[in-house]
Order: C-alpha cells, then sequence, then structure tokens
C-alpha cells in the first residue's frame, strides 16, 4: 500500500493535472492538498463511494483555489502588461538660454524654501514647454541615423524643418512666459498661448497619434474636473492619448512639484526674473519622469526647428 500511495503521488504531482497553473500559490496549494488527500486515497479510497467523495473534495479544491491563483495571476500578468506596454515620451520645445536660466532660478527658490519639492531643474530635470506628452508604442520609439520610417523620430524629423512656417508666425508672435501660479501640487510658470505655439502642438500631434498606445487610461485627476472639460479631455485621450491637446493645449513651465501649501505661500509676493520674448529654435523628444517632467540628458533625439533637419543622437 505504501509503495502505490508512492506511486500515486509521483504520478499526480508529475503532470500537468497536478498542477494547473505555473502560479507559485496554485503549485503549493496542489502539492499540500494531494498530499494531505492521498493517503486516505489510497488506503481508505477502495470503496467507490468514498474515492468518489475524495475526487470531489480534491477537484472543488483545485478549481475553486487555484482557479482563484490562476485568474488572478492572469488578471495581474495583464495589468502589468498594459502598463508596461507603452514607452512615455515629451515631445517639447527647448527654452531660451535665458528663460532656461530664469526657471532653474525660480525652482532654486522653491527649493530653498519647501523642502518637499520633488522638482531639481538644471541638475534632474529639463525645463521646457510640453507640445505632446504620450505613451507610444515601444517599437516606435527607436532613434537612430536610418530614419525608420515608423517611428516617432523619423515623423517627427520630417516635420521640424517646417515647424515654425511660415516664419512670420512665430517671429511676430514669440514665446512669451507669464504669471506664477499653483494648480494642485503643480508650480507653473504660465506660458501665453499664442497662434505659433497651437499650431506647433497640433502639428506634432498629429505627425505622430497614430504611434501612440490606443485606449489609454484616464487620470484619476481627469475625473475630477468640471464639466464639459472633464469631457473634453476624456475624449482628446480616447483619441490621442493625451488630455492637453487641441483644445485643451496650455503651454506651461513647470518650475515646482509640492503637495503641501508651501509652494503657494513662498510664491506669493514673489516676482519671478523678466525674460525676454524669444523663438524656439530646437524640438525635443525626451525620457519622461516623475510628475511628466524631462529628465535632463536623456533626450532619445533633438531636432532643429526651420532648418534642414540631422538627426542628433544624445546617449542615455
Amino acid at each position: 500500500r505504501e509503495r502505490e500511495r508512492d506511486d500515486t503521488e509521483n504520478t499526480l504531482l508529475s503532470t500537468p493535472r497536478g498542477y494547473r497553473t505555473g502560479d507559485p500559490k496554485c503549485r503549493t496549494a496542489d502539492t499540500a492538498l494531494l498530499k494531505l488527500f492521498l493517503p486516505l486515497y489510497v488506503f481508505d479510497g477502495h470503496h467507490p463511494i468514498m474515492r468518489a467523495i475524495l475526487s470531489l473534495l480534491v477537484g472543488l479544491w483545485l478549481c475553486v483555489d487555484c482557479g482563484l491563483a490562476s485568474s488572478s495571476a492572469s488578471s495581474s500578468a495583464s495589468s502589468a502588461a498594459t502598463s508596461e506596454e507603452g514607452t512615455s515620451a515629451n515631445l517639447h520645445l527647448k527654452l531660451s538660454e535665458e528663460a532656461e536660466a530664469a526657471a532653474i532660478e525660480v525652482n532654486s527658490y522653491i527649493n530653498s524654501r519647501c523642502p518637499s519639492d520633488d522638482i531639481f531643474l538644471g541638475t534632474m530635470q529639463q525645463p521646457h514647454i510640453t507640445l505632446y506628452l504620450t505613451e507610444f508604442l515601444p517599437n516606435n520609439v527607436t532613434c537612430d541615423a536610418s530614419g525608420s520610417t515608423s517611428s516617432v523620430c523619423a515623423d517627427l524629423g520630417v516635420i521640424a524643418p517646417s515647424l515654425e512656417a511660415p516664419p512670420s508666425l512665430c517671429e511676430d508672435d514669440p514665446v512669451v512666459l507669464g504669471a506664477l501660479e499653483v494648480s494642485g501640487c503643480y508650480a507653473m510658470w504660465e506660458v501665453v498661448n499664442s497662434p505659433c505655439l497651437q499650431a506647433m502642438s497640433d502639428r506634432v500631434v498629429n505627425a505622430t497619434y497614430q504611434l501612440a498606445v490606443p485606449n489609454q487610461t484616464v487620470p484619476d485627476w481627469v475625473e475630477d474636473l468640471p464639466e464639459p472639460t472633464k469631457s473634453e479631455k476624456e475624449a482628446l485621450i480616447k483619441s490621442f492619448g493625451s488630455p492637453n491637446v487641441f483644445t485643451q493645449f496650455a503651454p506651461h513651465v513647470t518650475v515646482g512639484y509640492d503637495c503641501s501649501a508651501c509652494v503657494a505661500d513662498a510664491l506669493a509676493g514673489y516676482t519671478p526674473p523678466a525674460v525676454a520674448p524669444f523663438v524656439p529654435t530646437v524640438l525635443g523628444m525626451g525620457t519622461v519622469g516623475d510628475y511628466g517632467t524631462v529628465v535632463l540628458g536623456e533626450d532619445f533625439a533633438d531636432f532643429p526647428l526651420g532648418t534642414a533637419v540631422e538627426l542628433e543622437m544624445v546617449p542615455r
């Protein structure tokens, strides 16, 4: 009988039926249960009714416990695949040297008064104006000198030479930095929207949104917005993968991130450095950091605007 039990146990535990999934929890449960019931099954289970009862109990355990474990594992794997299937990229404009230095100065001022601020411009993040921030399918963010015909880099390379066209559009209406404001956890230096900036954002989105991950998740903060803004942003996310494009485009430079009241208090009465209006000259495809920032020195590529484009590779 002992040999019969060992043979039965080895047979069950070495077959796929013994382990319904590759999930460790299910495997452990199967092993423990089978070893618990096998002695009864072998020694006392020769009676047809007892054998049927024990078989039913084992079957129910495997179906319920392992089924749930398998379902949970499959759900987790599916969620992980969804969250990891895209690569975020921030398609943005570089600031003029004067504007960049001023943004860093404002951020340093906030850092000095708010220890919990999580933005560190000039050392960890790059000051910028976002035109389009979304998740792209991984194969679409590869930037190489061969100029793949199905990548974000290739599409940006095509439109960058004419992105400021007609030139007078931006020369007559350059980028102007406005007031500092706090919105939720963000401290932002408002950028006055202009026909130039709106046209740039629109063209960048139209040229690349087909390469984005479809049906992206609506962020929690959008759900809390009033109508009709909420519905407009939800529709934009569904179609273009971003809530802040086209009619919802609101250019700005992020200069701080702190969910306490510290930033608002620090900026009350503070006057930022004066910055001369400027015409953007570089379009960047940046690596996305925390809070939608652009990681300093880790651009996928940069594109000169209004000139013949040569893809500038930036080591990562």
